[in-house]
């Protein structure tokens, strides 16, 4: 049921991948499912095999499942928002900077005839 569910997601995705909105995820879940698929389609057989040879083998490939399944999700999920971040905090410092650079320049000019003014009285 599982793996009915992530194939019928996976081919969603593929149909709704030219859907253009500003803030589109389709691409990011896209990838998520793909690798949770590719996780899936090789680890369980995987598991399959290591069961019958050593309970410890089976409980570390089970472990490498259920890391690469968090994992598939988490990342693809959070890493471009951190990075959309990080680009929007740049551009943020950069228009503080112009402002305060705007305003020193007005200060001065304000500052200079003020000084013109005074010189001239």
């Amino acid at each position: 049921v599982i793996l009915a569910a992530l194939i019928f997601a996976n081919i969603q995705a593929y149909k709704a991948r030219d859907i253009s909105t500003e803030y589109s995820e389709t691409r990011y879940l896209k990838v998520s499912m793909a690798f949770l698929l590719q996780v899936l389609l090789v680890g369980i057989p995987v598991a399959v095999l290591t069961s019958t040879l050593s309970p410890t083998a089976y409980i570390l490939v089970v472990t490498f499942i259920i890391t690469a399944v968090c994992l598939s999700i988490l990342l693809p999920t959070f890493i471009p928002k951190m990075m959309f971040y990080q680009e929007w905090k740049a551009k943020e410092a950069l228009k503080e900077k112009r402002r305060r650079m705007q305003m020193e320049k007005r200060e001065n000019e304000i500052a200079s005839r003020y000084a013109d003014s005074a010189s001239l009285s």
